[in-house]
């Protein structure tokens, strides 16, 4: 959902190109826990990842809850065969911290989507529904951090992203290696490797986006760790012209009395 309205009504052919993620690192049974920050490095949301393994296919979910009420979870239904594919996503999001409430709904295999979506201080929502025909190596921005423990150190990927403007479009997705960085993790220095995921509309739609310098901004991943890497960091949208929020990887904090 990460591309401005104001170039939605567009209508262009989608030129292809990338391939699948060959699977090199398949996922199981996780839990993890994330923390949102503001522009000012102000925590706006708690956050969790899960994800759910059932044969050769697997659920992740992404959620988010703000301080202020407003909700984000994304589901995504993956296949982990020989390569990843996304089988079905799903988004919502709601409340103050957004423009809009949206709920999304995409089938991979028949193409189907459904959006609804409500503006801000208007009583009655807005529902879109149709096919759309979506590349083999297409993924939702949301699940990358899943798709890069997949890629080699120093190894790029091309590939197509889907993006809901409230109707969903076929965006050219490129990510490149943004060098290392170094961070602290309980006070010993780790090396990170940054990635740069830019993802663009094609055709007319992208020239028009350009010319109205709307095109998505990139958005940046940080994962750490060896042999396996684990996502750690992320910086960007979260929606259309939103502002750049970061969302990072926490550990518990435990009172003193509870080790006693």
């Amino acid at each position: 959902m990460l591309v401005s309205s104001a170039i939605a009504s567009a209508v262009a052919p989608v030129s292809l190109f990338g391939a699948a993620v060959r699977v090199r690192a398949p996922e199981g049974s996780a839990h993890g826990f994330l923390v949102l920050r503001g522009t000012e490095a102000n925590v706006l949301a708690e956050g969790d990842w899960w994800q759910i393994p059932s044969g050769d296919r697997i659920e992740v979910h992404l959620r988010f809850r703000f301080t202020d009420g407003s909700l984000s979870h994304e589901t995504f239904e993956l296949a982990q065969h020989r390569v990843w594919s996304m089988l079905s996503y799903r988004s919502v999001q709601h409340g103050p911290s957004f423009p809009r409430d949206v709920e999304a709904r995409l089938d991979r295999q028949s193409g189907r989507y459904r959006v609804e979506t409500k503006e801000r201080g208007k009583g009655e929502s807005k529902v879109d529904t149709g096919t759309i025909e979506l590349p083999e190596d297409t993924y939702a921005l949301g699940m990358l951090a899943v798709l890069l423990k997949n890629l080699a150190p120093g190894e790029a990927m091309m590939a197509h992203a889907v993006a809901f403007t409230p109707k969903p479009r076929v965006l050219k997705l490129e990510i490149s290696p943004g060098g290392e960085e170094t961070v602290k993790i309980q006070g010993l220095a780790r090396k990170t490797s940054r990635y740069v995921a830019k993802a663009e509309l094609g055709g007319t739609l992208g020239a028009v986006a350009t010319v109205a310098g709307k095109q998505p901004p990139a958005f940046h991943y940080w994962m750490a760790g060896d042999p396996v890497p684990t996502f750690v960091r992320f910086d960007g949208p979260l929606y259309p012209d939103g502002p750049i929020w970061r969302v990072e990887l926490v550990a518990p904090q435990w009172n003193e009395d509870a080790r006693k």
